[in-house]
């Protein structure tokens, strides 16, 4: 299954991933060896191992090209918790473009938050994270 780019996007912007000076578009370019499907799955690694930030995005998916198969340690439930965050473009729409995403409003009110969702909120607010950069 190939997972679109635009998504992944989504996944990097709506957890606010740091870039360092990199825009997430640039970011996904420098990655663009990977397969999108290794590049999900080691987003959500990054994120069950509480580092939002792209540089260990690379570093994971660089270990397991020297590995030759993905290795990460969260269950399908957490992916599928973390994936359903974000509305994922439809197929049609694959564009790296921030005004053209659709990014969900989440209503904190309609949950008893989590330590994790805590963490969550926490980054979300701070700010490091990646923007659009022109």
């Amino acid at each position: 299954m190939s997972f679109p780019m635009a998504n992944l996007s989504a996944l990097l912007y709506y957890y606010r991933f740091d870039c360092g000076n990199l825009s997430i578009e640039r970011v996904l370019q420098e990655w663009a060896e990977f397969d999108p499907e290794w590049i999900r799955l080691a987003i959500v690694e990054a994120i069950y191992r509480g580092r939002y930030k792209a540089s260990s995005v690379t570093d994971i998916l660089k270990f397991w090209q020297r590995r030759g198969e993905p290795y990460y340690r969260f269950g399908r439930e957490f992916e599928r918790s973390i994936c359903s965050n974000v509305l994922l473009s439809p197929p049609g729409k694959q564009t790296l473009r921030y005004q053209s995403l659709s990014l969900p409003v989440f209503n904190w009110h309609y949950i008893n938050p989590t330590p994790f969702e805590l963490r969550l909120r926490a980054l979300a607010s701070a700010a490091h994270y990646c923007a659009a950069k022109p």
